[in-house]
């Protein structure tokens, strides 16, 4: 088969070459659907017509192809049904015609693993239970070391961990028993740690554990900020290989609070696999120890894990910082909600995210929430102050006056619109510059309404607690103070009633979702007008209730909870 695609191109570059001609380029890079635990498909659209052929090969095997694609098109699909189970293949997409040639690539992809793919959601911090749709949202209190060690007991090959800070009193003592327990027992352990952060539980972890540390901050480089571990990426039996990754260092404040963190697990051994090549990429090694020679750190790292994958059923991506433009996904997460935002986040130093945000308010994206630390001062900052402006009524805070730091990094879109595209992302990249061009981070974005609501859960209660409202309940007209509507959140029904005698007209009230459909319309008169909206059958979730008597109207965001 390649003789043909060498063929192909030798009559084309022997063709006349047009000077000033429209270069070849793509669109976007391939886009990936379809992903299965034989293959995948990809996309690619071209800005005109030209042949394009893929070039492939395995990561784990010698094997290799080549596939034409077809002649004088602009769009190409590729169906790749000759792969293994969370396996990753690398893919180059050439193009040709008589004005220019292209090649993009090589990238990696993944087929899907067979793993559960079941993903658990813990915080350190309550949570508000009232506007959970599917599944409570989990507060650990004072379980989050418990926890993890738990899970470093289970391992049963290898145990991966990239972690910023591990200083706590003790030590840490009971982690570093835990992976000193895995050693003596036969587990592979190895460790990735900050060069210049405080980690005190390093000398507690045996000498036989294979340890490196970043390297020594500097112009070009930063922080070594990753938070994650990889277990039995390797595992015969695919349900053993999990990735454990979040926001959480390992400190006590981290772990126990007050410091406010969240911690995501997922079950599948494709993204275990692909968390464990970043690793091998800073250790320097794919054996038990180091090597110093090779290992690469912040803008040293390359772009070399895939990027999309299909765990149960669930789009989820992943990226790496600085190598694989993680802030260009926290805008695009931010520019994909179109019902409602919520993002919690330690800083936002970046103009191009508060930009984003302004941007999708002022378009009318009115349902914007968002809590920031203030640890960092924020009201020197002026991207805090422009989220300011642009979130009235209260609805941009900070955690002034509590102890501790808000350290999440996440933000949720849509979490309230189940049918659009849920989704949240999370990780250890701040809003910043030096996370964006000099760290070593990690971001997941998981396209879920069950996960999205958990975060959104976490955030309503952190919102509540900073400002003493809830989240969706804030003024939006005047009207509105003189309704009270109750309870929110409610089971069976919600009461409305008018506060005072002054106005006897009709009231037209309607209940609808957040799309706009309508679910009830109900009307009442009198002087105090009192109307129950019944809300026995609807699903959990949140709903618009709006009032409208003569030329007043208010709109009240109300929640149903099961």
């Amino acid at each position: 088969m390649k003789h043909i695609v060498f063929l192909t191109l030798s009559l084309i570059f022997q063709a006349p070459f047009f000077v000033g001609a429209q270069k070849l380029a793509l669109h976007n890079e391939a886009t990936v659907n379809t992903i299965q635990s034989n293959g995948f498909t990809l996309n690619w659209q071209l800005n005109q017509k030209a042949n394009a052929w893929v070039e492939w090969s395995a990561t784990h095997t010698n094997q290799t192809g080549t596939m034409q694609l077809g002649e004088q098109q602009e769009n190409f699909r590729w169906i790749f049904r000759e792969g293994e189970p969370a396996r990753f293949y690398q893919v180059t997409f050439f193009a040709a015609n008589q004005n220019d040639t292209l090649k993009s690539g090589p990238f990696l992809y993944t087929t899907r693993a067979l793993s559960t793919g079941e993903i658990k959601v813990y915080f350190n911090h309550e949570v508000e239970h009232a506007v959970a749709t599917q599944t409570p949202a989990n507060y650990l209190n004072k379980l989050v070391d418990d926890t993890l060690i738990a899970y470093l007991n289970r391992a049963k090959q290898t145990i991966d961990i990239a972690i910023y800070n591990s200083s706590t009193a003790n030590s840490l003592s009971n982690i570093a028993a835990a992976l000193n327990s895995a050693r003596t027992r036969g587990v592979q352990v190895r460790m990735v740690y900050d060069e210049s952060s405080s980690n005190t539980m390093i000398p507690n972890v045996s000498s036989q554990i294979g340890k490196i540390k970043s390297k020594v901050r500097n112009f070009t480089y930063g922080l070594m900020h990753n938070k994650f571990v990889v277990i039995d990426a390797d595992a015969e039996n695919p349900n053993d290989a999990l990735v454990w990754t979040g926001s959480t260092n390992w400190t006590v404040d981290q772990l126990n609070g007050p410091d406010e963190n969240n911690v995501i697990i997922l079950q599948d051994q494709a993204l275990a696999r692909a968390y464990k090549l970043e690793f091998e990429e800073m250790f320097g090694s794919t054996g038990p120890q180091p090597n110093e020679a090779n290992a690469k750190f912040g803008p040293d790292k390359t772009n070399n894990t895939p990027h999309e994958f299909n765990i149960g059923g669930r789009r989820v991506r992943s990226y790496f910082s600085p190598s694989d433009g993680a802030n260009a996904q926290i805008i695009g997460v931010i520019n994909s909600a179109g019902y409602d935002l919520e993002f919690a986040s330690m800083v936002i130093t970046r103009f191009d995210i508060a930009n984003a945000i302004t941007n999708r308010v002022s378009n009318g994206l009115t349902e914007t929430y968002g809590v920031i630390d203030d640890s960092t001062q924020v009201d020197q900052v002026a991207e805090w102050n422009q989220l300011k402006g642009a979130l009235r009524f209260g609805r941009m805070t900070s955690n002034n006056g509590f102890a501790g730091i808000m350290h999440h990094k996440f933000v949720i879109a849509d979490a309230t619109a189940p049918g659009s595209d849920p989704q949240v992302l999370t990780g250890s990249h701040n809003w910043s510059t030096s996370a964006e061009t000099k760290n070593d981070e990690n971001t997941l974005i998981i396209h879920d309404a069950d996960i999205a609501n958990q975060y959104y859960q976490a955030f309503s209660w952190l919102f509540k607690r900073y400002t003493g409202r809830t989240v969706g309940i804030s003024p939006m007209a005047l009207p509105q103070t003189l309704w009270q509507v109750f309870p929110n959140p409610a089971a069976s029904s919600i009461q409305l009633k008018r506060t005072d005698n002054s106005n006897s007209q009709q009231v037209q009230v309607r209940l609808s979702d957040l799309g706009g459909q309508t679910i009830r319309q109900l009307s009442g008169t009198g002087s105090t007008h009192s109307i129950q909206v019944d809300v026995a059958e609807l699903n959990a979730g949140i709903y618009l209730l709006e009032v409208v008597t003569g030329q007043e109207r208010a709109v009240f965001r109300v929640a149903v909870a099961r």
